[in-house]
């Protein structure tokens, strides 16, 4: 088993077993075993990319809170059980909810759009306990223990998982009226999974599957991101998407893409320390420009 597997089960089982009352306490230990543990180059050098003109110092303080961030929405995340449905509904503030209620009056479900941004899981808790069958497109880890302890935990907030390759199944769930939950601001695995559309500036290679399952479906796609407003609290406010008028398919899910992108970006430059910074979000097209011979 690898050193990193077997340091997630130990860690996750742990923080399941300690007591909620613990959380702050936790995400600190957490926090500080994610900084030990990962590469912070990366982080630092995301930041470098997106700010530039920040000074070193603020770019590493912003990463260290971001590490801190993510460790916090773990905790809570593995913590959620132990939360009614109640307290869920008062702890995660959910502005413009009409906007979900007008989207599912169409009888053909509602697709809504999220990053790796404030504590993503809660706002799929927050949906569930409003009443809403909630699922998530969902990409397993490779280790079967974590991959079972991660759809308990979701099973127990009453949120289902559709794999992330299964489309006609996502297509299923949105016309019988649901509401489909994607976290998509990764690199799409394949190239012609993704489209390059900026993000920060930047070409970024960004997944056109939620689009297209939007015009499959004939779903229409919501964005919400999740601010902490205080310990164990949240903000977000949902908003529609609109979808392309574009006839054809690849121009219509390309400008999708960069109309996500830009509610995206908004959401990271108000709050940078919220984002995953030490995900390696531009590594394909870092890649192929480093292989692109040099003229002479």
């Amino acid at each position: 088993m690898r050193v990193k597997t077997a340091v997630a089960r130990g860690v996750t089982a742990a923080v399941q077993r300690m007591p909620r009352a613990l959380t702050s306490p936790l995400a600190a230990s957490v926090g500080a075993l994610l900084w030990a543990g990962f590469d912070r180059r990366v982080a630092n050098e995301n930041l470098e990319r997106v700010y530039p003109d920040w000074p070193s110092r603020r770019r590493r303080r912003v990463a260290f809170r971001s590490y801190g961030r993510m460790a916090r929405s773990l905790v809570e995340f593995l913590h959620t059980p132990k939360y009614s449905e109640a307290e869920i509904l008062e702890r995660v503030r959910l502005e413009n909810e009409g906007a979900l209620e007008t989207a599912l009056a169409g009888g053909r479900g509602a697709i809504l759009l999220s990053g790796h941004f404030g504590n993503w899981e809660w706002l799929a808790r927050r949906v569930a306990a409003a009443g809403h069958p909630f699922a998530v497109l969902f990409k397993e880890p490779g280790d079967p223990v974590l991959a079972e302890r991660l759809r308990q935990t979701r099973a127990a907030a009453g949120i289902e998982q559709i794999d992330h390759d299964d489309m006609r199944a996502a297509a299923r769930w949105l016309r019988a009226g649901r509401v489909l939950g994607i976290v998509m601001d990764q690199e799409p695995r394949r190239v012609a999974e993704g489209v390059i559309a900026p993000l920060f500036g930047q070409p970024t290679m960004t997944h056109t599957g939620p689009f297209r399952l939007a015009r499959m479906a004939d779903a229409p796609l919501l964005t919400f991101f999740c601010r902490a407003t205080g310990q164990g609290r949240y903000h977000a406010r949902l908003e529609l998407l609109e979808a392309s008028e574009s006839t054809d398919m690849e121009s219509a899910v390309a400008e999708d893409a960069a109309r996500f992108n830009a509610r995206l970006e908004a959401a990271v430059r108000r709050d940078p320390e919220h984002w995953m910074w030490m995900y390696k979000r531009w590594a394909r097209l870092d890649r192929r420009s480093r292989a692109r011979p040099t003229s002479r």
